[in-house]
C-alpha cells in the first residue's frame, strides 16, 4: 500500500498494439516511445497486429516509463502522427492552449488528415 500514497514510487508501463504512437516530451525535446505494428510500405496503412480484429494473442509492445515532474505524454492515433511531424507537434502544444490534446487533433486535420483521429495529453 506504501506506493499507493507516495506516487514517486510508482513505475507507470507502457503496453502498445497497433499503430497509436505514444511521445515524451521534456522541455523542447520530443521523443516517440513506441513501435508501431504497421507494414512499412508507404502507400499501405495495413496494421500487423491489433486489439481485437479476429487476432486472439497479440504480442503487445511494453516498455517501462521513466519520468520526471513536468514530462508530457501525447497518446495518439496514427491519423495524428501520420500527418504531423515532432517537429510540429511541439509547436502546437508550446502555442499553450487548453486542450492540447483538440488543438493538437484539428491541426491533423488541417494539414490533411482523412483518418481516425484522437489524442491524449498527459502533464505530469
Amino acid at each position: 500500500m506504501e506506493n499507493f500514497r507516495n506516487p514517486c514510487l510508482l513505475s507507470p508501463m507502457q503496453i502498445i498494439v497497433g499503430d497509436s504512437k505514444a511521445h515524451q516530451i521534456r522541455g523542447s525535446e520530443i521523443q516517440e516511445l513506441t513501435v508501431e505494428d504497421r507494414h512499412h510500405n508507404e502507400k499501405s496503412k495495413a496494421i500487423t497486429q491489433c486489439l481485437g480484429g479476429g487476432i486472439k494473442r497479440p504480442n503487445a509492445h511494453q516498455l517501462a516509463l521513466e519520468y520526471e515532474p513536468g514530462d508530457k505524454f501525447l497518446l495518439s492515433s496514427d491519423g495524428v502522427t501520420d500527418h504531423l511531424s515532432n517537429k510540429q507537434i511541439l509547436e502546437f502544444l508550446a502555442e499553450g492552449h487548453s486542450n492540447q490534446a483538440q488543438d493538437i487533433c484539428n491541426n491533423a486535420l488541417t494539414f490533411g488528415s482523412d483518418d481516425d483521429i484522437s489524442a491524449i495529453f498527459i502533464e505530469t
